[in-house]
C-alpha cells in the first residue's frame, strides 16, 4: 500500500523538518509615510541640456527603509508565497498623519466679504493618499520578490489615522477564496 500526502507534507499533516508552514500573511511597519507625489522624484537637467527624472532624497531614503526593515524580518517571510504569480494578495495599509484636518474648518473669517465663511473648503485635508499607496506598493513587491505590482492585489484598503508620530502600518495577505473574485470558475 502507498500513501500519497499531499506535496512536503508528512503523515502527521506538519511539513517536513527545515520546511517551514505556508503563512498566509506578514506584516511591517515603518517609520513615518511614504512621499507624495510631489515629493517622489526630482527634475534635472543633464549635461547638453537634456532634462532627467530621479527619486528624490525622500523617496530614496523611504526607499531603503522598506528594503532593510524587509530584509530584517526576512523570517516572517519563509514559508510566505512571494513567487508565485497566480497568488493573489490583500494589502492592508494603514497611514498614521499628524494631521488629517484642515485647521482653518474651524476658523472663519470675520471682516470682509468672506466673513463668517470658512477659512478652509473642506474639513479634512488633501493627503495625495493613492500615489503614496502606489509608491508603497511597487517597494514593498521588490523588497519582498512578488512579481508584479499593483495587478496582484485584489482586496485591501487605505486607512488614514491621525497620530502624534507618522508612521506607516502594512499586513499583507493571501487571498485563498478565489470564488468571491472569480464566481463564474469551476
Amino acid at each position: 500500500m502507498v500513501l500519497v500526502l499531499p506535496r512536503n507534507l508528512r503523515s502527521n499533516g506538519s511539513p517536513p523538518v527545515g520546511i517551514p508552514e505556508r503563512k498566509d500573511e506578514v506584516s511591517f511597519v515603518f517609520e513615518g509615510l511614504p512621499p507624495s507625489l510631489n515629493d517622489q522624484y526630482i527634475k534635472f537637467r543633464r549635461q547638453g541640456g537634456k532634462r532627467g527624472v530621479a527619486l528624490s532624497e525622500e523617496a530614496k531614503a523611504f526607499e531603503k527603509q522598506v528594503r532593510s526593515v524587509v530584509g530584517s524580518q526576512v523570517f516572517q517571510l519563509q514559508g510566505f508565497p512571494t513567487g508565485d504569480k497566480e497568488v493573489m494578495y490583500e494589502l492592508e495599509i494603514h497611514l498614521y498623519f499628524e494631521q488629517l484636518e484642515n485647521p482653518g474648518w474651524f476658523d472663519t473669517y470675520v471682516r470682509g466679504e468672506h466673513a463668517g465663511e470658512r477659512k478652509a473648503q473642506s474639513r479634512f485635508k488633501k493627503l495625495d493618499v493613492d500615489n503614496r499607496v502606489k509608491f508603497l506598493q511597487d517597494r514593498l513587491c521588490a523588497a519582498i520578490g512578488i512579481p508584479g505590482d499593483e495587478q496582484i492585489f485584489h482586496g485591501g484598503d487605505p486607512w488614514k489615522h491621525q497620530s502624534k508620530h507618522s508612521r506607516t502600518e502594512v499586513t499583507l495577505r493571501v487571498l485563498n477564496d478565489r470564488k468571491k473574485f472569480f464566481p463564474e470558475e469551476p
